[in-house]
């Protein structure tokens, strides 16, 4: 489900409004009550869309990430840290979180290096 959540500041007698991108909310795929812990689930799931493509380079700051898992930020920084270790994602300090790039392929169809 995708939410559009829009902002409206008076500042004296002018009026700006800011749109926030929509968000696409994932909620529905974590089981809170489940016996396999959040930060695996957000994990699974979100190494589903980086392998699916849905992210061009760039993933969403660990706070959206957060509110559309409905999550906290530490479960989400914990399922990055498991998508790094898979190799799925690069997490740079202060930049965010990337796609890695793929493994390269030789030409007899085996992975290089």
């Amino acid at each position: 489900m995708d939410r559009t959540v829009s902002t409206v500041r008076r500042v004296g007698t002018v009026q700006s409004v800011r749109l926030v991108r929509s968000v696409r909310t994932v909620r529905n795929v974590i089981d809170l009550d489940g016996p396999e812990p959040l930060w695996r689930q957000v994990a699974d799931h979100l190494g589903g869309r980086v392998a699916a493509g849905e992210f061009a380079r760039r993933l969403p700051s660990v706070r959206t990430l957060a509110d559309q898992y409905g999550v906290s930020h530490t479960t989400v920084s914990d399922a990055l840290r498991e998508l790094s270790q898979r190799g799925l994602v690069v997490t740079t300090q202060g930049r965010g979180t990337f796609v890695a790039a793929p493994p390269s392929v030789d030409e007899d169809g085996t992975n290089a290096g």
